[in-house]
């Protein structure tokens, strides 16, 4: 792109309408990243056992199914690279969790060795763990010591009893802590996984007198959580009761939390690492789910993992069929549950402001309600600003601004706010120049921005941001009249412009699709969309829906919007408003939500699907930008 040579000039000081009151953001708890807390305040976290036996994760569905549920933990055993075939498999799926962002719980048991062959002693059991972190301590967010030690089967090699089973823990503590302040990194260490709850409960071998039995050998210094499995039956079984014995989940978490609990002065949180049923119908899962779930909700669990996700061979416990992938009903309930789990995001509207400077403002989604506006002092806009969050932080790009330089109208600068201080970056000049407003759009799976910009020469122009901006690419074929939409999605950036023709104006309104593979840079083929705008698109895009909504200004003026998960749907109009512009759109808690100009040129109004049309404080000459 053409560099304008022109200066970012401070906007002239005038009379806004904008309050420029200080705006309090509200701290949001992360809780994906931290659920190793037990109080009421923090919600129940979801997660689910993931298996690689059947290679079903080499088919894309497999993590694009995964996202869809809203799962944010996964919890999988890890291999040895020299004693396991799934060793290889394993390593692609921890990989492909963390590119979607989701945290994993690595189970060190059994599987560090050749299976059914026992670990032979301490020190061998030591050279496995510190082998297993080398090659997987990168993905790891939590690890986990052996699969269910109370039951006897499991009770093999150097694992064969309470007092060992303590030995294990510290020698998995210590080696993971060292491995992760060396690489800089948090990895909790959780002990536990017990399963035999009230069945012989006079053996040392239950699971409360197993509990009781490691704290006893001093567990409490060696693990920040404890954990527990909820079945009703042993594997092979019918769902006969024979762990529980009539309790409910809830008050058999309770029952090994008293025992976890006695006596700490650091008492640990207690995780279910791992629940399901052995009631293979759908009604039956789907059932058991929503119990379970609802009762380790209400004594405050912090985090459940169902088990399983897909199952290796038959779909006994699973969510997803295993080779359809089709969503048996317990996926839906399990859906719900993990939504309800995440923190809300809260919305941020950006704006061109009368005197030209640039003006933001938060929609809180606790509260429901709009917070005061904040000016950026420094800086001007001729234009609508592109606006994304990522990380915490607020980015803005705008068009620059001169009452006296026409080609500084086209140069492009870039701005950060914190969104817990709210304190600004200084702005940066980008090189390039644009004609229209741009686009800006973030990855959170790679954690980058894409902005995407008319150029000087029409065609549609994109870099990207992870800390510092990269080059120009240009799409060489198509042109657009207007600043294009951008949105990513699936690892894809996916762009929708307006057509452009010298020579025939109705192409202006045309409406065209193409995406681009970012990690290889492939470009697809343009499409025609049908329907027409009179400015330009915006996209908005849902993570967990895996699915983007265009949104338009219509012919009639009106608020039409289509969405694309793989296919395009038909057109909707929202009915009761109108714009003279190119709306805003973001996704609020799986909503779509909007803010447009009205028909008057310069008032704001705000649309929820609950609240229908409402006008909100401000005015703007421009389009505004909405992102959450």
């Amino acid at each position: 792109m053409r560099k304008a040579s022109a200066v970012f000039l401070v906007a002239v000081l005038s009379v806004s309408v904008f309050s420029a009151a200080k705006l309090h953001f509200a701290a949001v708890w992360a809780g994906a990243g931290a659920p190793a807390q037990g109080s009421e305040e923090s919600p129940t976290m979801y997660g689910l056992a993931v298996s690689v036996f059947n290679q079903s994760w080499n088919d894309p569905r497999w993590i694009s199914e995964l996202e869809l549920s809203g799962c944010k933990w996964a919890r999988m055993n890890v291999f040895n690279e020299n004693r396991s075939t799934h060793f290889n498999d394993s390593l692609s799926c921890f990989e492909l969790l963390q590119n979607e962002s989701i945290k994993c719980l690595g189970v060190f048991c059994q599987d560090l060795n050749t299976w059914k062959v026992p670990i032979g002693n301490l020190t061998e059991w030591q050279t496995l763990v510190n082998d297993a972190l080398d090659n997987y301590g990168q993905f790891l967010d939590a690890v986990e010591c052996w699969n269910e030690p109370d039951l006897p089967i499991n009770q093999e090699g150097c694992m064969n009893g309470p007092q060992n089973y303590t030995e294990m823990l510290r020698i998995l503590y210590d080696e993971t802590k060292t491995y992760a302040a060396e690489h800089n990194k948090t990895i909790n260490v959780v002990a536990g996984s017990i399963v035999n709850i009230y069945s012989d409960e006079t053996s040392p071998g239950s699971g409360a007198n197993f509990t009781q039995a490691i704290r006893d050998y001093g567990s409490d210094n060696y693990c920040d959580a404890y954990s527990m499995h909820i079945y009703k039956t042993g594997p092979g079984g019918n769902d006969s009761d024979e762990y529980l014995q009539g309790h409910t989940a809830g008050e058999a978490y309770d029952y090994i939390k008293s025992i976890a609990d006695v006596n700490s002065t650091d008492p640990k949180p207690l995780w279910v690492s791992e629940t399901g049923t052995h009631d293979n119908t759908d009604e039956g899962q789907a059932s058991q789910m929503q119990t379970w779930f609802t009762e380790l909700k209400s004594v405050s669990c912090p985090m459940v993992f169902w088990y399983n996700y897909i199952d290796p061979d038959e779909n006994i416990h699973g969510i997803v069929q295993t080779v359809t992938f089709e969503e048996r009903p317990a996926f839906q309930v399990f859906r719900a549950h993990a939504q309800l789990a995440q923190p809300l995001a809260n919305t941020h509207l950006i704006v061109r402001g009368t005197d030209n400077r640039i003006y933001y403002r938060l929609y809180n989604s606790s509260s429901r309600a709009w917070e005061d506006w904040n000016v950026i002092l420094g800086g001007a806009t001729c234009d609508g600003p592109a606006a994304a969050v990522l990380n915490g932080e607020l980015h803005i790009v705008v068009r620059g601004f001169s009452d006296t330089n026409v080609d500084a109208n086209n140069t492009l600068w870039h701005i950060s706010i914190n969104l817990a201080t709210g304190n600004p970056s200084d702005w940066t000049w980008l090189p390039g120049a644009t004609l229209s407003a741009p686009a800006l759009a973030a990855s959170k799976a790679s954690n980058e921005l894409y902005l995407a910009v008319r150029g000087l020469d029409s065609r549609v122009w994109y870099m990207s941001w992870n800390g510092t901006w990269s080059s120009w690419n240009v799409i060489l074929n198509g042109a657009t009249c207007d600043g294009p939409a951008a949105a990513v999605l699936n690892g894809e950036l996916h762009i929708v412009v307006r057509g452009f023709s010298e020579t025939n104006a109705d192409a202006n309104n045309t409406l065209w699709h193409t995406s681009i593979d970012i990690s290889t840079k492939t470009l697809s083929e343009w499409t025609w969309l049908p329907g027409a705008t009179l400015s330009s698109p915006t996209l908005a895009v849902s993570d967990i829906l895996s699915r983007y909504y265009l949104v338009v200004r219509g012919l009639d003026s009106g608020i039409w919007h289509m969405s694309w998960n793989g296919t395009w749907s038909d057109w909707s109009r929202i009915a009761g408003g109108a714009t003279c512009d190119s709306p805003a759109a973001t996704i609020l808690d799986n909503d779509l939500q909007i803010v447009v100009r009205g028909s008057d040129y310069d008032s704001l109004w705000h649309y929820l699907p609950s609240n229908d049309w409402t006008r909100i404080s401000g005015r703007t000459y421009s389009p505004p930008s909405l992102t959450s």
